[in-house]
């Protein structure tokens, strides 16, 4: 089966670092299922703020030719994806066909805003689309990958099973690891995102984590890599400017790194508990 997995790259941004590289999550899964039976490609870089991706040629190209889109959806794309479908007329691929697989409807997405104006600025009608930032989200992103292929490609479907077995297990024996290593680690807690602009203004550092109290924590300035990628290397060497740099890593499945995505039951009061990287972090 010859197909392209198309794939919005919003939970994909993997940088090690301050290292200039990208690693496209759900196409990271769909390779490690697919292997040597399917061809995969995607829509955008991993550097690309998937909000806003240009719907140039070259991606309509490589819509015309898919069997198959998969999209993190809950209107992530829904800026840019849209034009692109229609000018590809693919019919494998139109939304409600079987060619088309939105994960946001196998999630319990949290966030979701009771009531929605233009006075809350720009918002997510589905709730918040970053659920593979949920290490317990892509084992489950795994399954609903592997039966969509089994779906279209029944020949090889016990060979995309086979594949996601060893995915899950490795996944869950990392996780223990990773699990463990996160309670060991330097303790974060990030402000409350700006329900108007989406940015994250600041953080906050406690070695008592997560008893301790805002008064407790120092606050510190923090790099948003998905916003200010370009500026990072710039930033981080104008230690006169910015004293902190507080990198925000995100999943690796390829290299099987995923030191952020740590939920609890705070993540419903708009709060996301984390492990992250401090450099030269002096009390």
């Amino acid at each position: 089966m010859n197909s392209d997995y198309l794939l919005n790259p919003d939970e994909s941004f993997s940088a090690y670092e301050f290292k200039k590289r990208a690693e496209v999550l759900i196409e990271d899964i769909t390779k490690k299922i697919g292997q040597g039976k399917v061809t995969v490609s995607s829509l955008s870089k991993g550097d690309w703020d998937p909000h806003y991706v240009v719907p140039k040629p070259s991606l309509i190209s490589k819509s015309r030719k898919a069997d198959l889109l998969i999209i993190n959806g809950a209107q992530l794309e829904i800026g840019w994806l849209p034009p692109i479908i229609r000018q590809a007329n693919n019919s494998e691929i139109q939304p409600g066909s079987k060619g088309f697989l939105d994960l946001s409807t196998y999630m319990n997405l949290i966030q979701v805003p009771n009531n929605i104006s233009r006075a809350q600025g720009d918002v997510h009608p589905f709730g918040n689309p970053h659920f593979a930032l949920n290490p317990d989200n892509i084992p489950i992103v795994s399954k609903v990958v592997t039966e969509k292929l089994c779906q279209l490609d029944n020949t090889n479907c016990s060979y995309f099973e086979t594949n996601n077995k060893a995915f899950t297990k490795k996944w869950q024996d990392k996780s223990k690891v990773w699990s463990v290593n996160f309670h060991k680690a330097s303790h974060c807690r990030l402000a409350p995102i700006d329900p108007k602009t989406g940015r994250i203004p600041h953080v906050f550092v406690s070695g008592n984590f997560p008893d301790a109290a805002e008064k407790d924590c120092q606050k510190l300035p923090v790099i948003d890599m998905i916003n200010y990628y370009d500026q990072l290397e710039e930033i981080r060497t104008d230690q006169k400017q910015f004293k902190y740099i507080m990198p925000l890593f995100w999943p690796d499945v390829i290299n099987d790194y995923y030191p952020i995505a740590f939920w609890d039951s705070a993540r419903e009061s708009g709060w996301l508990d984390i492990a992250i990287s401090i450099p030269a972090y002096k009390k």
